[in-house]
This record gives C-alpha cells, structure tokens and sequence, in this order.
C-alpha cells in the first residue's frame, strides 16, 4: 500500500525529474521498506514533488498570467459601476476605458501564451 503511494507521487513529479530520479528513488524505497525504515519516505516525496513544481518556469509563467488577468478583472469590476448609459448612448470616455480594459486583457494573453511556449519549446531542445 504504501509502495503505491509513493509510486503515485513519484510520477506527479515533472518528466525531467521522473527521468532522472524515480528509478533510484523507488530502489531507495524498496530497499528501506525490506529494512523496515520507510516511514518517512512518503512525506518527504510529498514535500519533494511541492518543491520540482515550484522549480518549474511553467508553472510562474501560468501564474504570473493568473494574477495579471485577475488584477485587469478587479480594476474592470471597480471601474465598470461608474460607467453610465444615458439613453442606449455610451460617452466616449466609457468607451475608451472598455478599449484600455479590452487591450490589457489582450496583450497580457498574448504575453503569456508566447512565453509558456517559449519555456516549452526551450526545454525539449
């Protein structure tokens, strides 16, 4: 049961590191089990597998693009309550906020979506 774990958790782990590592780590396991002494083995692959995530650029990138598309949406909802339609016509400053709004949105996906393929594109090479 607890071999299985702890396979389960090594293959969380990033591909790179699966690569690397798992093989070993699962010999590792298997020879402290026999022993008697692999109590702590799941907790400290738990606590590795937090750790080759947080390594990993994706991850920052998609982040970074998380918080950038939350922050335009806050400042969209605080702005959107004072932008008033008289009469089906909208002003020209409530216009040209719903364009800034619009091209933030916009340029931040654009951003993020080149840099997460970058990142990917680097790391095969």
């Amino acid at each position: 049961m607890r071999r299985a774990l702890y396979q389960i958790l090594l293959v969380l782990h990033p591909a790179p590191f699966r690569r690397q590592f798992a093989a070993e780590m699962l010999w590792v396991f298997d020879q402290a089990a026999r022993d008697g002494a692999a109590s702590g083995f799941c907790l400290d692959v738990a606590a590795s597998l937090g750790r080759q995530w947080i390594r990993q650029p994706a991850i920052w990138t998609a982040s970074g693009a998380t918080l950038g598309g939350v922050l335009v949406l806050m400042w969209a909802t605080a702005v959107a309550p004072h932008i008033r339609v008289q009469r089906s016509a909208v002003r020209l400053e409530d216009l040209v906020v719903i364009a800034v709004i619009s091209v933030l949105a916009i340029c931040l996906t654009l951003v993020t979506t080149v840099a997460f393929f970058h990142s990917l594109r680097r790391r095969r090479l």
